[in-house]
């Protein structure tokens, strides 16, 4: 689940801080895969990921209603983050219903083409959709017009099927269950969880995730029984450096927008600052001549004076640094 950070009033604007997901999103990754098919392995990686978000919200009685590739965010580490909730409803029971007619058409269930109820397993037929995309790189269904993809969903009349050389028969069987044009007969996120391809995996893909996840929320502004104290900013976790010829503080541009820092540590020459989404940033200063120790993890010895980002450690969740005198270590 995309992590929420805090919230802002700006007049009548509610301001919304998230998590930053620097890997884009899921419909440009299959964009840039073009002609070549993901391996199951990494398709197996990304349905748990997302089966684990759906059951958490599922759980939690609320019901997305838009679940596409385009709200399914990436980290450059390739963990999911399911987001974009405007639409989510809460269901009293997992036998509420809703009627409302929304979401994405290419993603509708058959229930909603028809304008019928429908419950928490219109979010598992547009799981199934996705990850028929992540399989073919094609959408499930495709027309030219509303109308026509409306019938072609209600007839489940697929843009192709999937290559069963490539894929296993349990993975796209689970797919074809998440299709059913019957509600009653697709699983649930849970039991998606259970599906044998997931379920020999899964406790390595736990720990994979607690791994490169760790604590993402920090602390808000106000408690439970607090008023909310309205703040306008769109800076919230600047860095700022002083000394050595500099009188006041200097903000580093670097460590702004989607680079937010989490942690900052200054060490006798090293400095460096660990960003919300887990990279890791060093660099040094110099003070009354002391002698640089350039040793900053960029595969050299350069003292590089401005922050760098740690390139040799792309793909690993940093998540604390700590500077000595001529080391740094995370």
């Amino acid at each position: 689940i995309i992590a929420y950070y805090n919230h802002f009033m700006d007049n009548t604007t509610l301001l919304i801080e998230l998590e930053y997901c620097n890997g884009g999103n899921l419909y440009d990754k299959i964009l840039r895969q073009k002609d070549t098919l993901f391996e199951e392995e990494m398709v197996v990686w990304y349905l748990f990921q997302i089966a684990s978000a759906v059951s958490c919200i599922h759980r939690e009685g609320i019901l997305h209603r838009d679940i596409k590739t385009l709200n399914i965010f990436l980290t450059k580490a390739n963990l999911i983050k399911l987001g974009d909730y405007g639409l989510a409803k809460k269901l009293n029971s997992e036998y509420s219903m809703a009627e409302t007619l929304v979401g994405t058409p290419y993603y509708m269930s058959p229930e909603l083409c028809q304008g019928v109820k429908y419950n928490f397993k219109s979010d598992i037929w547009a799981v199934g959709c996705v990850a028929f995309e992540l399989l073919t790189l094609k959408r499930t269904f495709d027309a030219t017009n509303p109308l026509n993809l409306c019938v072609k969903i209600v007839q489940g009349n697929r843009a192709m099927e999937v290559d069963s050389s490539i894929y296993s028969v349990d993975l796209i069987q689970m797919v074809h269950s998440c299709l059913h044009q019957d509600p009653e007969k697709r699983p649930t996120a849970d039991e998606l969880l259970e599906s044998p391809f997931i379920k020999k995996r899964r406790r390595d893909m736990e720990e994979k995730v607690a791994l490169l996840n760790g604590p993402n929320k920090r602390p808000r502004t106000s408690t439970m029984n607090e008023a909310p104290i309205a703040v306008v900013t769109s800076r919230t976790s600047e860095v700022y450096v002083w000394g050595g010829g500099k009188s006041t503080p200097q903000k580093l541009d670097v460590i702004k927008n989607g680079c937010s820092a989490r942690q900052v540590c200054a060490g006798n020459t090293h400095f460096a600052v660990v960003t919300v989404e887990k990279e890791l940033y060093t660099w040094v200063n110099m003070q009354g001549g002391t002698k640089l120790h350039g040793q900053l993890g960029h595969g050299d010895k350069a003292s590089y004076r401005q922050p760098k980002h740690v390139e040799k450690l792309q793909g690993k969740a940093i998540r604390q640094v700590s500077c000595g005198d001529d080391f740094t270590i995370c």
